[in-house]
């Protein structure tokens, strides 16, 4: 295949909210009915999964949720030692492939006694996992990755949060941080929200869990208070200037106090 084809699945890929990729895939299949795109889209996939981290169930008659990253992967199986399997996964088709059961990692399993009730109180969806560090310099750190997804095709939307926390129990620090959030709108139109906030510099911590979670909170609320300006900067500068003084009705409209009742198209 064409290397521009194969450039523009993976752009198309790459670019697609997590909760529309089995949409984008038909598509694609159905507009490409005179090449075979299957290996464009499979390594396009794979690559999405990797780097986005999709979360997965785990086909294992439990109610089991993990999460699939280039951090778990290890010899083409997904690893996820705190709840003791180990597996493969069909990119293309969207599926959990070989499940099979491994020893869990008794570090893991005790720090989880103490992280998941200070996830549940603050998230009410997730899905998540805690990765071990590899290196033996640093077999202390903990990555910890959490992903909560928001399907609301009823009412044209849907959205996503990714946060990914790697820290330190034993010396109190927050060595990386990235939180993202994904949302896209798409009645009568097409509209994407995409905001990113990154941890500058190592961060110190006191009180185990509970002080390591104040600060991944304060990390939180900060990128939401950035979302909150950036919608006011939207509606007091780009959205106004799009607007007409006068409407078609030849009467000023009150954006202030009726904006939430007017609706694209209407």
């Amino acid at each position: 295949m064409s290397n521009n084809l194969s450039d523009i699945i993976d752009s198309l890929i790459s670019d697609s909210p997590s909760t529309e990729l089995t949409q984008v895939v038909k598509d694609l299949k159905q507009i490409s009915t005179t090449h075979n795109i299957t290996d464009d889209l499979e390594l396009s996939l794979k690559k999405h999964d990797l780097f986005k981290f999709t979360p997965v169930q785990l086909p294992n008659g439990t109610k089991d949720r993990t999460i699939i990253s280039k951090h778990n992967l290890k010899q083409g199986w997904f690893v996820d030692s705190l709840r003791g399997y180990k597996f493969q996964y069909d990119h293309l088709n969207r599926s959990v492939l070989q499940c099979e059961s491994i020893d869990k990692d008794d570090k893991l399993v005790q720090l989880d006694a103490k992280i998941r009730p200070v996830l549940e109180s603050i998230y009410s969806d997730f899905y998540y996992i805690l990765i071990p560090s590899d290196e033996e310099d640093q077999d202390q750190e903990v990555r910890l990755i959490l992903k909560s997804i928001k399907l609301n095709n009823a009412n044209f939307y849907n959205g996503e949060w990714t946060s990914e926390h790697l820290f330190d129990l034993e010396s109190s620090e927050l060595l990386e941080s990235k939180i993202k959030v994904d949302a896209h709108y798409y009645e009568d139109g097409n509209v994407r929200l995409i905001k990113e906030s990154e941890l500058s510099q190592a961060q110190k911590f006191s009180n185990g869990v509970t002080g390591l979670f104040d600060v991944i909170v304060d990390l939180e609320n900060s990128l939401q208070l950035d979302l909150n300006k950036s919608f006011v900067q939207l509606n007091e500068n780009q959205f106004k200037k799009l607007r007409r003084l006068l409407p078609v009705t030849r009467s000023k409209v009150q954006w202030g106090k009726n904006v939430h009742n007017y609706k694209l198209n209407q």
